[in-house]
């Protein structure tokens, strides 16, 4: 049945990287305590297992030592403490290695089933949620979820039990035998036999723990859900709401047509449609290589442009080929391209001598 949320809406949607990446922040992940567990007690029972003759035989002959030794060891108050030293740096020796690996296997669980993860979220979250209350703490306790997670431990519990009854029930028989052979057989038949049946337990507990991460992925997954509505709203999140977006570009837009236009009175010529298109083309010779495109414009943007250039006294040339031309493949801040430069040349002639005649006419006057 699909989740839903507190109006209702059913979570069916699948979460998006960014709910991943939250939830992962808050220490929110998939994983087993069931797999840390099975997976230590089987290294344990490695590290015994290869480790443990060696400790053993280290820890004997210790203690041989020390009893047969104890009368040449010379212990005062004043020496006292270094004797103690010696024997705990010596058992310190030899458990490092064990505190080592158990270290290693740890972080090496924890990753593989979530990578790598720091938060203290979790703490603050724990230490939020708990409380004293009694009816609190009957209702988190007798939960779905509580007894659900009972019944299941009580499963493995059986089954557990199971495997080791089975196991003993055939070695049982043995043990009345045990005291007729040397007490280090005996002891060699018994560590076999709990070897034996640990490694059975072992790797049936690796077995439930990779069914209760599944599990535990599962419900994880299932918690990430998200309604269409809950899409919609991230989406407006991450990207912006449309309509404000739509009004930034609008303004982005009038402010660049606004600078475009006072940049109208700079230029030579206006060169227009001449009613629906209107470039202005400015060009210095100690400045610029080739003529530049300053300022365009169709419809109403083109009213604007003749506008200004009629306000600035600046020349406006009817061309439709070209005015089209330089409208549809130049930017403004471009330069005019060598194909168009004889047509753009021509016209800025035409100006220049018409700007000399009109001077000739204001001189005279």
């Amino acid at each position: 049945m699909p989740q839903e949320n507190e109006q209702g809406q059913e979570r069916t949607e699948q979460p998006t990287s960014r709910r991943r990446h939250k939830s992962r922040e808050k220490g929110s992940v998939a994983r087993s305590k069931e797999i840390n567990s099975a997976v230590m007690l089987f290294f344990a029972l490695c590290v015994f297992a290869l480790y443990g003759p060696y400790l053993i035989a280290e820890i004997r002959d210790f203690i041989r030592y020390t009893f047969l030794h104890f009368h040449e060891i010379d212990i005062t108050p004043s020496t006292i403490h270094v004797f103690a030293a010696q024997r705990l740096w010596f058992f310190f020796k030899l458990i490092i290695p064990i505190f080592f690996v158990f270290a290693i296997v740890g972080i090496v669980s924890n990753l593989a089933q979530f990578g790598w993860l720091f938060t203290t979220q979790t703490l603050f979250q724990g230490m939020k949620n708990f409380s004293l209350n009694p009816a609190k703490l009957v209702q988190k306790a007798f939960s779905v979820n509580n007894l659900l997670i009972t019944g299941i431990n009580i499963m493995k519990l059986v089954i557990l039990a199971s495997v080791a009854y089975h196991t003993l029930k055939y070695e049982i028989v043995k043990f009345p035998s045990l005291v007729q052979i040397p007490l280090t057989d005996a002891l060699h038949y018994m560590s076999v036999m709990i070897f034996r049946l640990s490694l059975k337990i072992i790797v049936l507990l690796l077995i439930l723990s990779a069914v209760d991460f599944i599990r535990e992925k599962y419900k994880h997954e299932k918690s990430l859900k998200m309604t269409k509505q809950e899409i919609k709203d991230e989406m407006k999140m991450v990207e912006g709401n449309p309509q404000i977006k739509a009004q930034i570009r609008s303004a982005q837009r009038k402010m660049v047509i606004s600078t475009m236009i006072k940049n109208v009175p700079q230029a030579d010529v206006v060169i227009t449609n001449p009613f629906h298109i209107a470039v202005a083309i400015r060009y210095d010779s100690a400045n610029m290589g080739a003529p530049t495109l300053i300022a365009k414009g169709a419809r109403l943007i083109a009213e604007r442009v003749k506008e200004a250039a009629r306000w600035a006294s600046i020349p406006i040339i009817e061309n439709k080929p070209l005015a089209q031309t330089i409208y549809k493949t130049i930017n403004v801040g471009e330069e005019i391209p060598p194909k168009l430069y004889q047509a753009v040349a021509e016209i800025l002639a035409y100006v220049y001598q018409l700007n000399k005649e009109r001077g000739r006419q204001f001189a005279h006057i």
